[in-house]
């Protein structure tokens, strides 16, 4: 996870606002009721990547803390951003996994955020877990624009019936621990459960629902 600068929260309690987006009977297993409409948030708008963003992907993507933190994912040239906007695209058709590119209003992209299931690591018994994660345009650091995303994708996954949200980092990447910790995510210590690598682990449970 790359995170962003933390100087600027955004303008509310993301926690609170996660932990009360849940209402009516639930159960334990997912029943997906999202029809992939642009979600938004007071400030921002998350919707399926295009081909056309394949320059904000590459920009992303050649950020100094992509280099320290998860080296795999750094787009040397415009033909690995294309692929790698190709993967974000993969999953426009599913009602409830997806990348999306965060936007302002005013259609300016300044972050990607993710739900997916997470990768786990050879020879570990596939547990099934649900990752989120978050990339941000180093030109908009410090807004809280990521932390933002990521909660609206939290209240998405919680009104889709999932019951348990993971997020991995580098066990260095201080800032990137502390946008979970603002998400009310609470950490789980160190886990090799997941991408063949030792991570911090934060997790996250949905809220009981109100009746």
């Amino acid at each position: 996870l790359l995170p962003p600068t933390l100087s600027a929260p955004p303008p509310a309690s993301l926690a609170a606002a996660v932990e009360t987006s849940v209402s009516g009977p639930t159960t334990g297993s997912m029943v997906v009721v999202s029809d992939r409409s642009p979600l938004r948030t007071e400030r921002l708008l998350l919707r399926d990547f295009t081909p056309d963003d394949v320059d904000f992907v590459h920009e992303v993507h050649t950020h100094p803390g992509i280099a320290r933190f998860i080296p795999e994912q750094v787009s040397s040239d415009l033909a690995q951003a294309r692929r790698q906007t190709d993967r974000f695209r993969s999953l426009v058709d599913d009602p409830l996994f997806g990348y999306w590119c965060v936007t302002l209003h005013d259609g300016t992209p300044v972050a990607l955020v993710m739900l997916k299931p997470i990768t786990a690591s050879a020879g570990v018994e596939d547990p099934r877990d649900i990752e989120i994660g978050w990339r941000q345009h180093p030109d908009h650091d410090g807004h809280g624009y990521a932390t933002e995303a990521a909660a609206e994708i939290l209240r998405h996954a919680f009104r889709n019936g999932v019951r348990r949200v993971v997020a991995v980092t580098d066990p260095a990447n201080e800032a990137s621990q502390a946008v979970c910790r603002r998400l009310g995510m609470r950490p789980h210590g160190m886990t090799r459960q997941y991408y063949d690598t030792a991570c911090a682990l934060y997790v996250i449970e949905a809220p009981t629902p109100s009746v």
